[in-house]
């Protein structure tokens, strides 16, 4: 479906100027341009744009320097509004005007002449470095009155990315969603085996609770199979091996029964056999038996079966993580040598590049759960898992959601329908690789 144009004029100028006949000119249908000539005050002037667009959605918003930024405000504000941005000499350069960073993955162009008096050009190069966004310099002025063809030619593109867009509303038959670190769960009878007081243990909680992920992924879609953990990780943790013996970090005291914090502190009084039993028993075998009879009914009926691993991850390292990078990017696609075909890997890692996050295979983050009884042997059982930087969405070090949050959650979840549906209809001619 094409997006709607809308022209936000500058601070000095009117609605029905030459940028406005340029892109009326394009033919790609009606221009909206609310009249805003004679209000200077920002806030004033944002209030009259949002009455003015009220009610509309799939907006590609052609801002003009002032009416630059009063884009960049209405796509953080009406995320669900706003579909692209083409901004011209945008006001990013007055400390006095608040500047909002670009969501990722909305299609942007910046057009700005390099012999503009009014805006610097170091400030918008500035601007884009720091959202990751194209720049487009040319031989021109502020008003960039010689570069109309320029603007038509970015309107065109922004637009022609947008409409090709197509959004996949439901997850295919035979995929699973697994959600193993969203809840914060800790039962009463569990809580006196842990050594923090509340305050620590809340904040521990905080740290490694993959936080909304349920929501990210699913949110509202009841024909998709979803097991997610009753408990928090911190109880029972079922992502990781039931044998400590297998399984790596159980060195750390982060085995299936956690026994210390993400900075190495006790978390746990020392359990005895029958204690740790009775978690396995309670909470990691019953998980586990339900994911292996979700995907056993895909392989009845659908031949195959996708299981997406649905994750998130801090944007600073815990001190227990073995990657240290600071650089982390803003998806993590985590792979299996044996249930990860080639074309699945392909399929989620080419979706969330084009839709404009940045992506990273096995980093910081590697692997994909697939249930023990089909583990290493069953060959139509596919699993990827997906991490989500939690800068996209949360106030650091915090459960509490940015603005922006419906907007990320409502990309994260057309870009793994998609993804998901892209290797459901794959075929290889050979085997799994």
């Amino acid at each position: 479906m094409p997006p709607h144009l809308v022209f936000l004029h500058g601070l000095e100028s009117g609605p029905r100027g030459s940028k406005y006949r340029t892109l009326t000119d394009l033919g790609l249908g009606p221009v909206d341009a609310p009249d805003c000539e004679g209000v200077y005050d920002p806030d004033l002037r944002f209030g009259a744009i949002e009455a003015a667009l009220a009610g509309r959605d799939r907006l590609l918003l052609v801002g003009s320097s002032f009416g630059g930024l009063m884009a960049l405000r209405f796509a953080a504000a009406r995320p669900e509004q706003v579909a692209g941005l083409v901004l011209c000499a945008p006001a990013v350069h007055r400390a006095a005007w608040p500047v909002p960073d670009v969501r990722p993955g909305l299609p942007v162009r910046v057009l700005h002449g390099d012999q503009d008096a009014t805006v610097p050009l170091a400030a918008v190069e500035a601007f884009c470095r720091r959202n990751g966004l194209p720049l487009r310099v040319v031989a021109d002025e502020h008003r960039l009155q010689a570069s109309h063809h320029v603007l038509a030619e970015l309107v065109r593109e922004v637009h022609a990315a947008v409409s090709s867009a197509t959004r996949t509303t439901a997850y295919p038959p035979g995929v699973v969603l697994h959600v193993p670190h969203d809840s914060t769960l800790i039962p009463d009878d569990v809580r006196g085996q842990f050594v923090l007081d509340d305050e620590a243990l809340r904040a521990e909680v905080i740290r490694m609770t993959d936080h909304r992920t349920l929501d990210l992924f699913r949110r509202p879609e009841p024909g998709v199979p979803v097991v997610a953990a009753p408990v928090s990780r911190l109880v029972v943790d079922v992502e990781r091996f039931e044998q400590d013996a297998r399984e790596p970090m159980a060195a750390k005291g982060m085995g299936v029964v956690y026994r210390r914090t993400s900075d190495g502190r006790p978390l746990r009084r020392p359990l005895s056999g029958r204690e740790r039993e009775a978690l396995l028993a309670t909470y990691y075998r019953p998980h586990h038996q339900r994911l292996e009879a979700v995907v056993d009914g895909h392989l009845l009926e659908q031949g195959r079966a996708l299981i997406i691993d649905c994750h998130s991850f801090p944007g600073v390292p815990l001190p227990y993580e073995p990657d240290q990078d600071p650089a982390r990017p803003e998806i993590c696609i985590g792979t299996d040598r044996f249930h990860t075909p080639d074309w699945v890997e392909h399929a989620f890692v080419a979706a969330f590049g084009a839709a404009g996050f940045t992506v990273a295979v096995n980093r910081p983050y590697s692997g994909a759960l697939v249930p023990m009884k089909q583990c290493g042997n069953e060959r139509r059982v596919w699993a990827v898992m997906v991490e989500v930087n939690r800068d996209l969405y949360l106030e650091p070090g915090t459960a509490e959601p940015l603005p922006t949050y419906p907007a990320v959650a409502d990309r994260v979840r057309d870009v793994c329908r998609a993804a998901a549906s892209a290797a459901m209809e794959a075929r290889a001619p050979h085997g799994i690789r």
